[in-house]
């Protein structure tokens, strides 16, 4: 069965892809949605592969549509830069690393897999992300759903014990509750992904012109709110909550929005201050917990990591990693703390964890929209920035399902537009040399140089 289902998220995202360039990123966002949920009701190893496979199938799409030079020629080389350090540190895992080479290799996926994003979603225009934003509207909306079954009905009937669900299971809150997962592999999964698709979403919402589709995307708005709460993950929530402050600071805020946003707030919020379950959030304010929190994840620090593996511990060797549950009696154990960063120091080396700064310093921060570019630009550029912000203190932003995907999306298209495409000058028009005019003639007869006859008088 699993093998079916791989085969048909690849044709639901040929055949999206070959109706427009949104349709096949929304095709591939759907698999993605249901990902989590298929893989645990069929764990026979081909369902572990079906997004990487949909994934595989877009890069195909989008390479046979023959204009592989288009987008942002700077982005292009940002992006072949990153994956050629990854695959050189092959050979270099081979005398530093601590994995065995076929974990090596499965460690690429975590490093590259999700980068030729970059390249393909830099040829998004505003009509492609109209298209996903709508799409999204009805995934969350589905979502949503589930999670309210799982809330009430437990997550047992959506997600059977077996060696895939495991940590959903042990994954709890303090009421003794599990986790909400919805459709997706994790809570943080689900809740992420609410929050990096929830602005978009907004923007859809008024860039509508009829009432009932402006109606349908605030419903599918206040489904991504409301799932950062449910999903009993806090992370979620702070990001959802970076990125509606940075759009304020920077004055992108829609005023439009702002009855729509308390609305919603009000709604979710007096819900989550009835509900024990939903206030996970709350243990932020008590600081002892937090440190406590933070050293269960950490075995090492980030100094002592670039300072005895300078180089690296090679691929897949990082706290946090992802590796398929057949091949984890393989694999050591991670070192390190729960950092993408310190992932990437770990696997890429300290070279490699420069090259990635830079690349974000200049995507985030020197190719930043500028003041006048739409909303949904600068809803883009937030989302990245958050996702990639709080990083520092979470892993898998380069794993995660689907929202690598989104986060990779959402950077390559603020940095396409978040400058006003540049129209060259006209070059004018190549002017004929004058034509020699004729002297005009004279109206006057010309006088005739022979003898004038006289004229007899009688």
């Amino acid at each position: 069965m699993g093998l079916a289902l791989l085969i048909a998220s690849c044709l639901l995202v040929a055949l999206g892809g070959r109706h427009s360039r949104g349709g096949g990123f929304l095709a591939l966002a759907a698999v993605g949605y249901g990902y989590g949920i298929l893989r645990a009701n069929f764990p026979d190893g081909f369902s572990h592969f079906i997004f990487d496979a949909a994934t595989l199938t877009l890069y195909l799409v989008e390479f046979q549509r023959g204009r592989f030079q288009a987008g942002d020629a700077t982005l292009r080389l940002w992006t072949s830069a990153l994956i050629l350090w990854a695959v050189l540190m092959i050979p270099l895992g081979l005398v530093v690393g601590r994995q065995p080479i076929l974990i090596q290799l499965v460690g690429l996926r975590s490093t590259i897999f999700f980068l030729p994003i970059l390249i393909f979603a830099s040829r998004l225009e505003e009509s492609d992300i109209t298209v996903l934003a709508k799409g999204l509207v009805l995934l969350n909306l589905v979502a949503f759903a589930f999670g309210i079954a799982e809330y009430r009905l437990g997550i047992e009937p959506f997600f059977p014990l077996n060696p895939v669900t495991k940590i959903i299971h042990r994954s709890m809150v303090a009421t003794g509750d599990h986790r909400i997962p919805s459709t997706f592999s994790s809570s943080h999964a689900y809740g992420g992904t609410m929050a990096l698709t929830a602005p978009l979403i907004a923007w859809l919402a008024f860039a509508q012109r009829r009432a009932s589709a402006r109606l349908f995307a605030m419903a599918g708005f206040g489904a991504a709110v409301a799932g950062t709460f449910l999903c009993g993950s806090r992370l979620p929530v702070v990001q959802l909550g970076l990125v509606l402050a940075l759009l304020v600071l920077r004055g992108r805020l829609d005023r439009r929005l702002l009855p729509a946003l308390v609305l919603v707030g009000l709604l979710v919020g007096g819900y989550v201050a009835e509900d024990e379950r939903l206030q996970r959030i709350t243990t932020l304010t008590d600081l002892d917990y937090v440190q406590q929190r933070v050293g269960i994840s950490v075995n090492m620090s980030f100094v002592d990591i670039v300072l005895e593996h300078p180089l690296g511990a090679g691929l897949a060797s990082a706290t946090g990693t992802s590796i398929p549950f057949f091949l984890a009696g393989m694999a050591e154990p991670g070192i390190g703390l729960e950092s993408e960063y310190a992932r990437l120091a770990l696997e890429l080396g300290l070279p490699g964890l420069l090259l990635w700064l830079a690349f974000l310093v200049w995507a985030l921060v020197l190719r930043r929209p500028q003041a006048s570019r739409p909303f949904w630009v600068h809803a883009c550029w937030a989302l990245a920035l958050t996702a990639f912000g709080t990083g520092l203190i979470g892993a898998g932003v380069l794993t995660a399902i689907p929202a690598t995907f989104l986060v990779m999306t959402q950077l390559a298209v603020s940095v396409t537009h978040g400058r006003p495409a540049r129209v060259s000058a006209p070059l004018p028009r190549a002017t004929a040399p004058p034509r020699a005019t004729a002297p005009p003639r004279s109206r006057v007869p010309p006088r005739s140089s022979g003898p004038v006859p006289v004229r007899s008088v009688p």
